[in-house]
């Protein structure tokens, strides 16, 4: 469909399984029901959109800038994975973050990407150089492209261990995690 309207509440089924694949832009259409009963129903989900996500974004002061903004560091992408640091690292930026700094192999070829993202190659043995820049950071994010070959699971398993800061596992660092059986996680 190109548009589904929906009475009241958007329906549960146009979420789950191929439900989203079949609805098209969501269109409410009150058919007179009391939009307090809309307010105050016990739902599963929530619909975000603009109106209801707007609030819960920090507001942008106009005097802002990078070192204000918050500042995410990655450790993200390998040889064969060097797309998964870049969109991770553009959608922090994109959601507002001052200074994005991703960690990635030698071998791994980040060069080419974005100028906006600090992109820093390491090397085995700088583990504490990594670690130490990490737990500057607002935030980080750990797992994107970096694959799963023992240096990367020494590393992450270690950053998880010395992390002090507000951390996102994603991809590859979950299935190090998940087969890690003492893992810590930050």
């Amino acid at each position: 469909a190109d548009t589904t309207i929906f009475l009241g509440l958007p329906k549960t089924g146009f979420f789950i399984e191929d439900g989203w694949s079949c609805v098209g832009k969501l269109r409410f259409v009150n058919f007179g029901l009391d939009l307090d009963y809309i307010q105050h129903a016990n739902t599963d989900f929530v619909l975000l959109s603009k109106e209801n996500e707007a609030p819960l974004l920090p507001r942008i002061h106009r005097s802002r800038h990078k070192y204000s903004a918050g500042y995410v560091v990655g450790l993200s992408g390998s040889k064969l994975y060097s797309g998964a640091p870049i969109l991770s690292g553009w959608s922090c930026l994109r959601s507002g973050a001052g200074i994005v700094r991703i960690f990635h192999p030698e071998d791994a070829v980040l060069a080419h990407q974005p100028y906006e993202l600090i992109k820093e190659a390491y090397k085995e043995g700088e583990e504490d150089r990594i670690l130490k820049t990490m737990n500057t950071a607002s935030s980080v994010f750990m797992g994107p492209g970096t694959g799963t070959q023992a240096y990367t699971k020494r590393l992450l398993l270690r950053a998880c261990r010395e992390l002090d800061v507000p951390c996102v596992l994603d991809a590859d660092a979950l299935n190090i995690i998940a087969a890690e059986k003492n893992a810590k996680l930050p």
